[in-house]
C-alpha cells in the first residue's frame, strides 16, 4: 500500500517512526502503522498527500485516543460528502466494545482536546465511533 501514498507522506510516517522513543513506553507509531497497513482506499494517501501536516498531529491524536480507547481497533477512511458540498474528508474510527453514552463521553474529552491543539486541519479529519 505503500506505493500509493507520495514519497514525501512516506518520508513524513518514516521519520516519526525512526524518532519514536523505544524505551518502553506507550508506543503511538504501532498505532500509525497499523492503522495504514489495512487502508486499501487511496484517496486517503491523496488526502494525506493534500494535507501532510496532518500526519504528526495524527500521531498525537492517536496517543491521547489510547488513553480513553486503549484496546479498541482504529480505523482510518475516506467519506464523501453525501450532499457533495465538499470533495470528502478522513474518518477516523474508533471500533468499541463500551456503551454509546460511555464511549460518547469519552470521545467528547477527545473532541475538546482536538479542537485546541488542532484548529489547522479540523475540516480535514474528523472522529466517529462504530459500536461492537
Amino acid at each position: 500500500n505503500s506505493a500509493n501514498i507520495s514519497f514525501e507522506a512516506q518520508e513524513m510516517i518514516r521519520f516519526l517512526v525512526q524518532t519514536v522513543d523505544h524505551s518502553g513506553a506507550y508506543d503511538q507509531y504501532h498505532d500509525l502503522d497499523l492503522l495504514f497497513k489495512n487502508v486499501e482506499d487511496s484517496r486517503v494517501y491523496q488526502e494525506l498527500d493534500k494535507h501532510i501536516k496532518l500526519l504528526p498531529i495524527l500521531v498525537k491524536a492517536i496517543e491521547r485516543l489510547r488513553e480513553s480507547f486503549p484496546s479498541e481497533k482504529f480505523v482510518i477512511e475516506f467519506q464523501e460528502d453525501p450532499e457533495g458540498e465538499v470533495e470528502g474528508e478522513l474518518y477516523f474510527v474508533v471500533h468499541t466494545p463500551d456503551e454509546p453514552e460511555v464511549a460518547m463521553d469519552k470521545l467528547d474529552l477527545f473532541d475538546n482536546w482536538w479542537i485546541c491543539h488542532s484548529p489547522d486541519v479540523l475540516n480535514t479529519l474528523s472522529f466517529h465511533l462504530t459500536y461492537e
